[in-house]
């Protein structure tokens, strides 16, 4: 019997003190008190320029002939950036382009009529078959008067006759091509020389478009950031890198990502501390310009212990007063300080280069 409590008493010894033992081996447990909260809800984010990167791609293939920019430039709206070897392309605006011309000088002289040398010619040819009948018809009469008293033949008197008949119908022609030169232009032959033109332009602009899409032009103001390409590589839409991305960096600004468990603590118009590594400590500061209307997915992940909480976040943008040391891609840290703890009922700015931009309520807790 004493040899069996002892039994028991050793296998319970050995047991608890193997708890024990286990029990000290885990890793202590942290309690996140959430209700606890400071005036500071710190965040991650990324520099960017005034709006997203814009990537550039030609919207035909071709051999590159010339890249007009490096990495770095600035350049203005419209800026030449790259151009395609289009010598067709160029040849059919040459071609176009005399058409057009042609169309319009038709157009031109039939609003002006023939030159006055042709009218001038067509009348003296009027008044000289005119003349001519005149003597041909004073012949007649003549004849026609002798030919009792003489022997003039009826074969003759015929003759003259028909000269005469000839000659009024060379006048009423002459008359009339005089005519004809010296009327304006009748308004169904504008209408078609009109015609002609608008059609000729229409190919001429045709013609031209193709030839602009041999371009890529700067669609705003910005700095190159990257150019993918070199000349006499081949390129198109159909390319996965884009050709050149420009960024605006005219005014700067921190797109940020606030936890799940601070975003209803943010609105409009708070006061924001940006810190970045560098030698200084000083901080930048700016103020939260935009709030996403809902949450998105967590992308980033850190080793913080109360982060298994937080699954979602929310995207804000921050302007920033004087964006000196700051680069466009470059990685930082906010503090946003939060002074209110009232759940805003709806989004006090939206702005289009957030993401998911889609509702006009509050946070979307899915």
């Amino acid at each position: 019997m004493i040899r069996f409590f002892m039994f028991t008493v050793a296998v319970a010894g050995l047991t608890g003190g193997g708890w024990w033992m286990h029990h000290r081996s885990q890793p202590a447990a942290i309690h996140v008190n959430r209700t606890l909260k400071s005036n500071l809800v710190h965040a991650t984010g990324r520099v960017e320029g005034a709006s997203r990167d814009v990537e550039l791609r030609f919207e035909m293939p071709g051999r590159l002939r010339k890249i007009h920019v490096q990495e770095g430039d600035l350049v203005q709206e419209g800026d030449l950036l790259m151009e395609l070897d289009a010598a067709e392309l160029e040849h059919q605006v040459e071609l176009r382009q005399a058409e057009y011309d042609l169309s319009e000088a038709q157009l031109d002289r039939l609003k002006n009529g023939v030159h006055e040398q042709e009218r001038l010619e067509a009348q003296a040819i009027w008044e000289t078959r005119r003349a001519e009948l005149r003597r041909a018809q004073q012949i007649l009469d003549r004849t026609l008067s002798v030919r009792e008293k003489s022997a003039i033949s009826q074969q003759e008197t015929d003759r003259q006759r028909g000269d005469v008949d000839a000659l009024t119908f060379q006048v009423a022609a002459a008359k009339a091509r005089w005519e004809l030169l010296a009327a304006p232009a009748r308004e169904d032959e504008l209408k078609m020389a009109r015609a002609r033109c608008g059609a000729a332009a229409a190919q001429l602009k045709m013609a031209k478009y193709e030839l602009s899409r041999a371009a890529l032009r700067a669609p705003s103001g910005g700095v190159v950031a990257t150019v993918n390409h070199e000349p006499g590589e081949l390129t198109g839409p159909e390319v996965q890198e884009p050709a050149i991305i420009i960024i605006d960096t005219s005014r700067l600004r921190v797109r940020a990502y606030v936890e799940e468990q601070d975003a209803w603590r943010v609105v409009v118009g708070q006061d924001v501390e940006i810190d970045f590594e560098r030698n200084t400590d000083d901080v930048i500061r700016g103020a939260v310009s935009s709030l996403s209307p809902r949450m998105s997915r967590k992308q980033a992940w850190s080793d913080q212990a109360d982060e298994r909480f937080d699954l979602k976040t929310r995207e804000i943008l921050i302007d920033v007063s004087d964006p000196q040391w700051m680069l466009p891609g470059l990685s930082v840290d906010v503090a946003i300080k939060a002074n209110g703890s009232s759940l805003p009922n709806r989004v006090v700015q939206r702005d289009s280069n957030l993401s998911n931009v889609d509702a006009d309520h509050g946070i979307d807790v899915e």
